[in-house]
């Protein structure tokens, strides 16, 4: 299996879907193997990328005609990727150190959607989802109860 993926060579140079795919692999492959530092380096990496939601390159593949210009709503907290990452921080015992790391970068940029993102994570990990829903809720792309937005096209499901 790490052969295959090898094959993919320099990450930089293939397009950020594929990317994704990569790490997905990635991450279903070290979970299987037991490999929890691997796992939780390829979660880390698409968990990241979210803060591009609203660019050309997500919205290239992603978007909703319906709704032109405007980012479909994702459900943070549904996504494989979000709980895994969630349940990392909580096994490891890193969710109050990354919640503490997201309010210092919130401080200086109360907009910082990666910031955000690692925050509702951390506070889901903590068993503190009302908060993290209200975290999640301050970017304007969430899945929030009564939002209005379109749906995202072309996700892949988690290998």
């Amino acid at each position: 299996m790490h052969a295959e993926l090898e094959q993919a060579g320099d990450l930089e140079k293939i397009n950020e879907c594929d990317r994704r795919r990569y790490w997905a692999l990635k991450a279903r492959i070290a979970r299987l193997e037991g490999d929890g530092p691997a796992e939780r380096d390829a979660v880390e990496r698409i968990v990241h990328e979210l803060q591009c939601w609203q660019t050309k390159a997500c919205q290239g593949c992603h978007d909703d005609s319906k709704f032109p210009g405007a980012a479909p709503l994702l459900d943070l907290e549904g996504f494989w990727f979000g709980q895994r990452y969630a349940a990392i921080l909580q096994a490891a015992g890193d969710a109050a150190r990354v919640l503490s790391e997201s309010d210092a970068a919130l401080k200086a940029k109360a907009t910082d959607v990666d910031a955000l993102i690692h925050r509702g994570y951390a506070l889901v990990a903590l068993g503190r989802t009302a908060e993290a829903r209200e975290c999640f809720a301050r970017i304007e792309w969430f899945a929030a109860e009564g939002r209005v937005g379109g749906k995202p096209r072309m996700m892949t499901a988690y290998p």
